[in-house]
């Protein structure tokens, strides 16, 4: 795999955190996803990161879940298991940028983007409305982005 996204580690990790019983549900998966960041990636970012891990070989749909390939697993197999989040996500990404996909057909999972966006609004329904301090930081947050700077007054 050549472009390593954020949002492609991000999605192994839940996957192999929410189907260790089996295939995982897409609200699982969300679930999982959230757990490190409660800010989830955008919903195309998530759609494009099913499609290309499925097409090199990494995830799997079977029976309305999804599951990690044997190949996935071994990119996951890291040796030591007390990593700390953000250092996992490191080692995993430098593991899949040494991964070569098998030669073969994948079969690439077409995700439905209403069947995510249902998912994602079923995750955000579950959460508490913001504090002030949240919504102050939100706002903090908007008004920090750069903007267009003002033109200068002309001299008279």
């Amino acid at each position: 795999m050549t472009p390593i996204h954020d949002t492609d580690v991000e999605l192994l990790l839940a996957v192999a955190l929410a189907s260790k019983r089996g295939p995982a549900e897409l609200d699982a998966l969300i679930l999982a996803l959230a757990i490190h960041d409660k800010r989830l990636p955008a919903r195309v970012k998530l759609h494009d990161a099913f499609a290309r891990l499925s097409a090199n070989g990494l995830l799997l749909e079977e029976s309305g879940g999804f599951t990690l390939t044997e190949a996935a697993q071994e990119v996951l197999a890291l040796g030591r298991k007390n990593y700390e989040h953000d250092e996992r996500a490191f080692r995993v990404k430098e593991r899949l940028a040494a991964y070569e996909p098998a030669r073969g057909a994948h079969p690439v999972i077409q995700l439905a983007a209403e069947r995510l966006a249902t998912a994602i609004a079923a995750y955000e329904a579950t959460l508490p409305p913001l504090t002030k301090t949240e919504k102050a930081a939100l706002k903090r947050e908007q008004t920090a982005a750069p903007r267009r700077p003002t033109p200068l007054r002309k001299r008279r």
